[in-house]
C-alpha cells in the first residue's frame, strides 16, 4: 500500500510507476494571467501532437455530434425530477508522451479514473473522471475539476495544462449541466485515495487498453437504455464517463474496429463485475433517459446504433420483465409527472410512490436518497 500526500491508501499496482510529486496539503487556486476558460473555451496552451485529432474534434462538432442532443431548462431551475438545477465539472486527464506526434495516442497514454466506494449513498461503486459539483467559491468549470481531483485523489493541479473546457452536457435525471475539462498530465505524479469512504481506488488506465476491441461492449437496460462500456480489470466503466470516452476516441480517430452487436445486460454485467454498486440504474431512470423528449436515442460515442430495442422500441419495453419494471410501460408515452413534495417520499414495502409506474420509485426523492444524482 502507498500513502496518498493527505492520508488514505491504495494498491500500488493502481498507480502507475510514475514519479511522486507531494501534492499541496491546502487547496489553493491556480492563478491564470488571462480570463478564465468557460465551456467551450479552447485555451491554447501547448500540448503533444497526438492531442491534436482530439482537441480538433472538440471544435469542428465531431465530438458533440457523437452524443445525445439535450439542454437544460431555460430559467435553470428546477428540472421535470424538481429537483434544483447545477453546474458541475469533471476531469479527462490524459497522461503520455510529450515527443509523440500521433496521430494516434501512444503506447504510454493513460487517462486518470476513480472508483467510487460501494458504500457511497449516491454512485456508489461507479468508475468516473474525477469532478463534482461547482461550489460558490469556485472561478469556474476549471477551479472545479482541478480542486476535485485534488480532493479525491492528491492531484497537483500544478502539473496540469488545462486544454479545453467542453460544452456543457446536460443531465436530464438530475437536473446537472456538466463540463468535462480537457487537461494533459505534463508532470505526472503518484495519485492515490484520500478518503476510503469516497474514493475505492485510483486508477491510470492505459488508453490502449480502452481501445482494445476486447474490452468494448455495449450495455442495455430492459427498458432500452444503451450505452457504451469498457472492461478495465475487474470494473466496468459505464454511463457518463464510458460516454464521454467513447465519443472522444471515435471523433479523434483513435478508435479500432470492434463489435458493436455484443450488447449486454446491464443489471447482469454489473452484478458480476467488481464495481460493488449497490444502486444500479433503476427502470425509473432508464425510462426517463430513454424518454427524454429533449433527447435524440444516440448511443454516445458509438454511430449507427441506437438506444432501444430495435424497430418496435415500445412494443419490446412493454413487454419488460425487469424487477420493478411494470410490464405496461412505454418509456415514449411516460408523462414522468412530478409529484408535489408531501408525496415525494420513496414508497414503503409493496406501495408505489405517486408519479411513478406501480413498483417503481420517482426520481423525486429526497436530496440525501440514494436513488438521486447523475449518471
Amino acid at each position: 500500500m502507498t500513502a496518498d500526500p493527505r492520508g488514505g491508501s491504495a494498491p500500488a499496482e493502481n498507480i502507475g510507476s510514475t514519479p511522486r510529486i507531494d501534492a499541496p496539503a491546502v487547496w489553493t487556486p491556480r492563478t491564470t494571467d488571462g480570463p478564465v476558460p468557460r465551456p467551450g473555451d479552447i485555451t491554447g496552451v501547448p500540448h503533444p501532437g497526438w492531442m491534436d485529432p482530439l482537441l480538433s474534434a472538440c471544435t469542428d462538432g465531431s465530438f458533440d455530434g457523437l452524443l445525445p442532443k439535450r439542454r437544460p431548462p431555460e430559467d435553470r431551475g428546477a428540472g421535470e425530477v424538481g429537483r434544483p438545477h447545477r453546474d458541475a465539472a469533471v476531469l479527462v486527464l490524459f497522461s503520455g508522451s510529450p515527443d509523440a506526434t500521433g496521430p494516434r495516442p501512444p503506447r504510454d497514454a493513460r487517462v486518470l479514473l476513480t472508483h467510487r466506494a460501494p458504500t457511497l449513498r449516491s454512485h456508489s461503486g461507479q468508475v468516473s473522471f474525477p469532478g463534482g459539483g461547482v461550489d460558490d467559491t469556485d472561478s469556474g468549470p476549471v477551479e472545479t475539476a482541478l480542486r476535485e481531483s485534488w480532493e479525491e485523489t492528491g492531484l497537483d493541479p500544478d502539473g496540469v495544462d488545462v486544454l479545453a473546457v467542453l460544452p456543457e452536457l446536460y443531465i436530464p435525471v438530475s437536473n446537472y449541466s456538466v463540463a468535462p475539462v480537457i487537461g494533459y498530465w505534463r508532470e505526472p505524479m503518484e495519485v492515490d485515495v484520500v478518503d476510503p469512504g469516497e474514493t475505492s481506488r485510483v486508477m491510470t488506465v492505459p488508453v490502449d487498453e480502452l481501445l482494445d476491441p476486447a474490452n468494448r461492449f455495449l450495455l442495455r437496460h430492459t427498458t432500452g437504455w444503451t450505452g457504451p462500456a469498457f472492461g478495465h480489470d475487474d470494473l466496468v466503466v459505464w454511463g457518463f464517463t464510458a460516454g464521454i470516452l467513447a465519443a472522444m476516441f471515435h471523433s479523434a480517430g483513435w478508435d479500432l474496429d470492434w463489435d458493436t452487436s455484443d450488447i449486454r445486460d446491464l443489471e447482469k454485467t454489473l452484478e458480476a463485475s467488481g464495481n460493488g454498486e449497490r444502486h444500479r440504474m433503476s427502470a425509473e431512470e432508464a425510462r426517463r433517459e430513454h424518454a427524454d423528449p429533449l433527447a435524440d436515442r444516440t448511443v454516445a460515442g458509438v454511430p449507427g446504433v441506437r438506444s432501444g430495442h430495435g424497430d418496435d422500441d415500445d412494443d419490446a419495453v412493454a413487454g419488460a420483465t425487469d424487477t420493478g419494471a411494470a410490464a405496461d410501460a412505454d418509456p415514449s408515452g411516460y408523462d414522468g409527472s412530478a409529484p408535489d413534495d408531501s408525496d415525494s417520499e420513496a414508497p414503503g414495502p409493496g406501495g408505489s410512490a405517486a408519479g411513478a409506474p406501480p413498483g417503481e420509485e420517482p426520481l423525486d426523492l429526497p436530496a440525501d436518497n440514494p436513488r438521486r444524482g447523475y449518471r
